[in-house]
């Protein structure tokens, strides 16, 4: 059983079913998706603990996504993961450099919501 949920936004999918298989380790269930038009989806139909978000997807900029989603209220933490150091925008907001060790996702998502 999962104490928590997680909203991976991760184009790659093989990396998404790993931060999956890492994140399950720590009791965070998690749902994968590929796009930007997928996370809004995703987040319209169900509840999340916090978003693992890949700032560079196919259809636009998850940074973009997590800025709508702020002006909109929706404040769920975020871990962003990406290849090269992005800055996190909000006190709600961790960043991970990819290529990450095995405990440095889950640690994160952790570290977020324990401040939630």
């Amino acid at each position: 059983m999962f104490t928590h949920r997680a909203l991976i936004v991760e184009d790659d999918p093989s990396l998404a079913a790993l931060m999956g298989r890492l994140l399950a380790r720590v009791s965070v269930g998690s749902t994968a998706v590929g796009t930007v038009a997928a996370a809004e989806g995703a987040l319209a139909e169900g509840r999340f603990d916090a978003i693992v978000l890949d700032p560079n997807l196919p259809d636009g900029d998850g940074l973009a996504l997590l800025a709508s989603l702020r002006a909109r209220g929706v404040l769920t933490p975020a871990v962003i993961v990406s290849g090269a150091v992005v800055p996190p925008p909000d006190d709600r907001c961790l960043a991970l450099v990819k290529p990450f060790t095995k405990d440095a996702l889950p640690d994160a998502v952790l570290t977020l919501l324990e401040r939630a």
